[in-house]
């Protein structure tokens, strides 16, 4: 089973339930009652030589039953195999690297081999109302155990610092079908950028799930040049509830764009802007020694964060249990 079907089932599998009895177990239960009545016949002295047609009855009600009962038992086969948070957390950070980074990068005809990889900054934000170009079975989401939720459909806005401008790449990332809509390019000089904060909203849009309820607020990046132009990174949807290390903190987006503005304008040596990383707890969040100089992958740090709880399912998983619904299997 490929990472593509086990990212399937993580969506739409859920536990199992016995289904209700319907015309096929009323059946089963029927003919398995006649095939016990026709051996007590016998038993009885009633009816001879029927002991060969009353197990084939009771065989042939089995049958039924399982018949019955087999979109439950391939259902709870294929809730056993689905992966684990941190797992999906891992596929998603790659899958947005290795398909979205590329075609942002083809995009905007940036060599990344001259940027360094923190000017690289990608920015996920959920979407979860309803999109052109997206069926509505595929826009799905989960909570896991730590109660926030994964998405498959993300709104995936990239930044590219260069010298002289910032790259901006934005598109509707449909992960389930690994397709990108809705792309969108731009770019912005420093030297017609005349301000650059962190701002807000409310976006009017109705829960897939909920038509009664709207997602609400927002938090963004806001840079705007010198004609009033200017360019919205959504980068929190607090009603979403995703992963705290799936936030790109605003804030640093806007001190490192803040230094670069500074430095241009009153003549000083450009420092290359601080890497975006997630919030961290701080000692989770440490390199080690060796590897600093080294920048990692968003990904990356996402699975050392993760490392430890990877650990404490496996325990459970061998004892038996399954920690992420609180339940015994």
């Amino acid at each position: 089973m490929d990472k593509k079907q086990l990212i399937d089932i993580y969506f739409r599998i859920f536990p199992p339930k016995i289904p209700k009895v319907n015309w096929l177990a009323k059946t089963g239960f029927v003919i398995i009652g006649l095939g016990f009545f026709l051996l007590l016949m016998q038993t009885l002295l009633y009816f001879q030589n029927i002991i060969f047609a009353a197990t084939g009855m009771i065989l042939l009600g089995f049958a039924v039953l399982r018949l019955w009962m087999n979109p439950y038992f391939k259902t709870r086969r294929l809730y056993h195999l689905r992966p684990f948070d941190e797992d999906m957390d891992e596929w998603l950070k790659e899958d947005i690297h290795g398909a979205v980074k590329k075609k942002a990068l083809e995009f905007l005809k940036i060599n990344d081999s001259k940027i360094k990889a923190e000017n690289i900054i990608l920015i996920p934000v959920p979407v979860f109302w309803d999109t052109p170009g997206i069926e509505p079975e595929f826009m799905l989401r989960r909570m896991g155990g730590d109660e926030s939720y994964l998405y498959t459909v993300w709104n995936v806005q990239v930044l590219v610092l260069t010298e002289h401008f910032i790259s901006y790449f934005g598109c509707t990332f449909d992960w389930l079908n690994m397709k990108m809509l809705g792309i969108k390019t731009n770019e912005y000089f420093f030297d017609d950028i005349s301000s650059v904060r962190n701002d807000g909203g409310v976006l009017d849009k109705k829960m897939a799930d909920d038509p009664e309820s709207t997602v609400g607020g927002f938090k963004n990046l806001k840079i705007t040049n010198m004609s009033s132009d200017y360019l919205e990174v959504i980068t929190e949807i607090p009603k979403l509830k995703v992963e705290p290390t799936a936030i790109t903190t605003p804030d640093k987006l806007v001190q490192a764009l803040r230094v670069i503005l500074r430095n241009r304008r009153t003549g000083e040596f450009i420092e290359d802007p601080p890497p975006v990383q997630p919030e961290l707890p701080k000692e989770e969040s440490q390199f080690e020694t060796e590897e600093q100089g080294r920048k990692k992958y968003f990904h990356q740090e996402m699975k050392e964060v993760h490392g430890e709880y990877s650990k404490k399912l496996e325990e459970s998983r061998k004892k038996g249990n399954d920690i992420r619904d609180g339940k015994t299997p």
